[in-house]
């Protein structure tokens, strides 16, 4: 049977477009960290971006993962947006990764002392707790550690935090957070 180009274009391009979109924002990411630029903060939602950020990633991911979420905050975070979907989409494509498209993700945040805390774990193998993550380090995958490296020094330029949870395969992201919602929502 021929193949109808014109109906295979029009229905990958899409899809095509909007992963060169997310490269080229990748790419601008990497050049605003190695450039020392600084990043544009306000008020924004973290749930909007963890959610932004599940749609980047979950497109391209054939995988039967669940995904769990206990998002006890109430507060906005002071922070970027685009900084944190570039943190929020490497962790959860890594985490992806290392469940081989089954498993499960859990998503937990709270406020602590002027910050939003966001627990992302799943139930992949434990990281590794004998070398530095947030390193360029070459494993056994092939992986060079950059996205966590460019994850760190995002969250750093942005006032927040990237560390290992207590958790078995966690991480936990920490943004300083300002507004309160408004009672109703």
């Amino acid at each position: 049977k021929p193949v109808d180009i014109v109906q295979l274009c029009k229905k990958h391009l899409p899809s095509i477009l909007e992963a060169n979109s997310n490269l080229k924002f990748i790419f601008g990411s990497f050049k605003q960290v190695d450039k020392n630029e600084a990043y544009e903060i306000s008020n924004i939602s973290i749930v909007e971006s963890l959610y932004t950020s599940l749609d980047i990633v979950l497109k391209q991911a054939r995988s039967s993962i669940c995904m769990e979420y206990d998002l006890g905050h109430r507060s906005l975070a002071r922070s970027n947006k685009q900084a944190l979907i570039l943190v929020f989409s490497n962790i959860i494509h890594n985490a992806v990764k290392s469940l081989g498209g089954k498993g499960n993700i859990w998503f937990r945040s709270k406020e602590h002392q002027g910050k939003l805390c966001l627990h992302i774990s799943n139930s992949g193998p434990p990281l590794p707790k004998d070398i530095d993550i947030f390193a360029l380090n070459t494993s056994e995958s092939g992986s060079t550690g950059l996205g966590l490296a460019i994850c760190k020094r995002t969250m750093e330029k942005i006032g927040g935090t990237i560390e290992i949870g207590e958790g078995n395969a966690e991480f936990i992201v920490t943004i300083p957070a300002d507004c309160k919602y408004p009672e109703k929502w």
